[in-house]
C-alpha cells in the first residue's frame, strides 16, 4: 500500500454541491435537511479512522431519504461527467503519484473505491476521506464486504502509515522457469493488529499472484542484460548490478514488489551464478 495525502474537502460542502443542480422537489429538500447528518457522519468516520476502528462505524440511521437515493447521488451527481460533484471525483482520482493504484502499487487508477462500501454506509457515499483512487481490480476485490473486527480491516492509504520498515519480501523459486514467491513478514515488534491488517490487505487483494506475474515478466526482460554482465564480470558483477537496482527501488518504495524482487535476486547465489538463464 502506498500512503496518500488525505483530502481536506469539507464533506457537507461536497454533499450540497452534488445536489445543487437538482430540481426543487421534496427529495431535494429532504437531502438538504440531512446535510448536517452527513457532516456528523464524516466527523465520526474521521474519529474511527484515527483509531483504526472502521469496523465500529454504525450502519443504521433514521433518515427522510432512502439508502438508494443516497447511493444514487454518487452515480448521478458525483461520478457522472458534467455533474456538479465531478470536480471532487476527478480531484480524488488525481491524488496518487503517476496515477498508480495505492492499494496494489502496480495497476493504473481507473475509479474510486469506497473504503466502507456505500451499500452498507450510504451516508458516506460522497465523503471524500472514504473515497480512495484505485484500479478496477482492487475495487472489485474489496466488493461490498465490511470488516468484522480490527484485524479484518484492509489498509487505508489516508490513515495508515506502514512504510517505515520493510514487510514485503520475496524468495527465488529455483527451477526452470525461475520464479519468485512474495510474502508478508512485518517487523516482530509491530502491533499484532497492524500485522494482521497488512496480511489481510495482501491476501484479500490477491497481491501475491499479481506480483508473481509481473516479476515473471521482469525476469524475462533482464535476462539478456544479466548474460552480458556475467560474461564480463561473472556472478559478482551480476550481484552488484541487482543490488544497485534494489537500492533504487527501496529508496522510493520500500515495500514495492520490485524492491522485494531485486533484494531476493541479489542475495541468491544460484540466480547470480547463471540461474537467470532459466527465465
Amino acid at each position: 500500500m502506498r500512503k496518500l495525502e488525505k483530502p481536506d474537502d469539507d464533506a457537507k460542502v461536497v454533499f450540497l454541491t452534488c445536489i445543487d443542480n437538482m430540481r426543487e422537489s421534496p427529495l431535494k429538500s429532504n437531502l438538504k435537511s440531512i446535510a448536517a447528518t452527513v457532516e456528523a457522519e464524516a466527523e465520526q468516520y474521521e474519529t474511527k479512522a484515527q483509531a483504526a476502528l472502521f469496523f465500529k462505524m454504525p450502519q443504521n440511521h433514521a433518515l427522510p431519504v432512502t439508502d438508494e437515493q443516497l447511493k444514487g447521488i454518487y452515480d448521478s451527481k458525483f461520478a457522472k461527467k458534467g455533474q456538479p460533484g465531478r470536480f471532487y471525483y476527478d480531484k480524488l482520482k488525481a491524488i496518487p503519484s503517476h496515477g498508480i493504484c495505492p492499494l496494489c502499487g502496480q495497476r493504473v487508477v481507473s475509479t474510486l473505491d469506497h473504503y466502507l462500501p456505500k451499500a452498507h454506509f450510504p451516508l458516506l457515499s460522497v465523503v471524500p476521506t472514504n473515497l480512495i483512487a484505485a484500479c478496477s481490480e482492487c475495487n472489485k476485490s474489496k466488493k461490498d464486504r465490511i470488516p468484522e473486527d480490527a484485524s479484518d480491516q484492509t489498509l487505508h492509504p489516508y490513515f495508515d502509515s506502514v512504510d517505515g520498515e520493510q514487510w514485503l519480501y520475496s524468495e527465488v523459486c529455483i527451477g526452470s522457469p525461475v520464479s519468485l514467491r512474495f510474502y508478508v513478514s512485518p517487523p516482530g515488534e509491530w502491533d499484532d493488529v497492524i500485522k494482521a491488517r497488512i496480511r489481510k490487505h495482501f491476501e484479500g487483494l490477491g497481491l501475491g499472484s499479481l506480483y508473481a506475474s509481473h516479476s515473471g515478466a521482469e525476469l524475462a526482460v533482464i535476462k539478456v542484460m544479466l548474460e552480458k554482465l556475467f560474461s564480463r564480470g561473472g556472478s559478482e558483477s551480476v550481484k552488484n548490478h541487482l543490488h544497485d537496482i534494489y537500492d533504487s527501488h527501496a529508496a522510493i518504495h520500500l515495500n514495492s514488489w520490485q524492491t522485494a524482487m531485486y533484494q531476493a535476486l541479489a542475495s541468491c547465489d544460484w540466480y547470480c551464478d547463471g540461474g537467470f538463464n532459466n527465465a
